[in-house]
């Protein structure tokens, strides 16, 4: 397995590509750790303000609002021995 992070753990296999270029929120193989969900919480509703400021003003916004918004449900169905694993590891 790839390296963990400080909100979630790669489940890319150690030396494989990552066809996303590590843009981690909303990819399969992202496992949010539950204890990142108020980290998570933040982001999202950072991103979504500056969503709605870009909609505002007409300027393009992109889809991270979704993938923070993806990653937080992901974390909130994990199990709690998976969970716990999760928080082990990283």
């Amino acid at each position: 397995m790839a390296p963990p992070t400080g909100t979630h753990l790669c489940a890319l296999t150690a030396g494989e590509h990552c066809a996303r270029g590590l843009v981690c929120l909303g990819c399969s193989h992202a496992q949010p750790k539950r204890s990142a969900t108020p980290v998570v919480r933040r982001m999202l509703t950072s991103h979504r303000r500056s969503l709605q400021r870009a909609h505002s003003t007409g300027e393009l916004a992109g889809q991270l609002a979704a993938r923070i918004g993806a990653a937080l449900r992901h974390s909130s169905e994990l199990t709690d021995d998976v969970a716990a694993v999760l928080e082990a590891v990283a």
